[in-house]
């Protein structure tokens, strides 16, 4: 199992929990943020990794990854949007797939 993976994995199957209608990766500007973007349009951030580990999890995305997993559950992405412009890297997951 490859660890960014695993952690999208948990990470995904946390915000279904949390009832967040989307989740936004953001490497740069740094510092890197995760964010849960609940569906009365504020967000809640979540702990992120360090810069190197968020970029690696929107690099995955950006070259078409959609199935992860982690020990107790899988991860599908079904609708992701990549933003790769001058000083901005960032990715917005916006409809997922838990399975246990």
């Amino acid at each position: 199992m490859n660890p960014h993976g695993m952690y999208l994995a948990m990470l995904l199957a946390n915000a279904r929990r949390s009832e967040a209608a989307a989740l936004l990766l953001a490497a740069e500007p740094a510092p890197a943020r995760i964010e849960l973007l609940m569906p009365d349009g504020q967000s809640r951030a979540f702990p992120a990794p360090p810069l190197e580990t968020v970029r690696a999890l929107i690099e995955l995305l950006e070259s078409g990854e959609r199935d992860f997993s982690a020990n107790v559950h899988s991860a599908c992405i079904e609708q992701v949007e990549i933003t790769r412009a001058p000083g901005r890297l960032n990715a917005r997951i916006d409809a997922w797939a838990i399975e246990k």
